[in-house]
């Protein structure tokens, strides 16, 4: 018998990451507040995990998530796949050269041809990852299929990855396009 309302465990799971990492700060600042020497720096350490937490756990909190698409999403060694009755993918994160969002407008909630998702959201146009590699077809995956969650993780292996735009597009539903990362190209004089 739990105590708490289905959605308020949710909402509590979704943003568990933001409360441990402010825990983490406050008893950093407790434990370094009266202290000096190692446990001073201790606490300082404790502070800077627990801010770090709490940051990244408030971008990933922020990601509306979409629920009831076609499909599996497994990331194992930084190859991430996408496997669907019809179709699939599997993408080797080192060969990745851009990485988008795209935004199809508003749910029709039945999906046809390959990849397409519906999402159990009215309102929300269905969402799907781009990942677009040289000399092979750009891998389109839908934010919907079981285990997307795993694609925000696999982003940390991006440096500069974009996660505002990852936000923006979780919270829209109007069609565009949003480029999340991009591999640099080297200058050439």
């Amino acid at each position: 018998m739990s105590f708490l309302r289905p959605e308020a465990t949710a909402a509590l799971l979704q943003w568990r990451d933001v409360i441990l990492g402010l825990g983490l700060v406050i008893l950093g600042m407790w434990l370094g507040l009266g202290a000096s020497g190692l446990v001073w720096f201790f606490a300082v350490a404790i502070v800077a995990i627990g801010a770090a937490l709490a940051w990244t756990g408030g971008q990933r909190a922020r990601i509306r998530r979409r629920e009831g698409g076609r499909g599996v999403v497994e990331l194992d060694e930084r190859q991430l796949s996408f496997l669907d009755a019809g179709s699939g993918a599997v993408v080797a994160l080192s060969d990745v050269t851009r990485i988008e969002i795209e935004i199809t407008g508003t749910s029709s909630r039945t999906g046809s041809g390959t990849g397409i998702s519906t999402s159990t959201d009215q309102g929300q146009g269905d969402m799907f990852w781009i990942f677009t590699r040289p000399g092979e077809s750009a891998a389109r995956i839908p934010a919907s299929a079981v285990g997307s969650d795993k694609m925000i993780d696999a982003l940390a292996g991006f440096p500069g990855a974009n996660y505002e735009n990852v936000i923006k597009a979780s919270g829209t539903s109007d069609a565009g396009l949003f480029v999340i990362w991009q591999k640099s190209r080297p200058l050439l004089h």
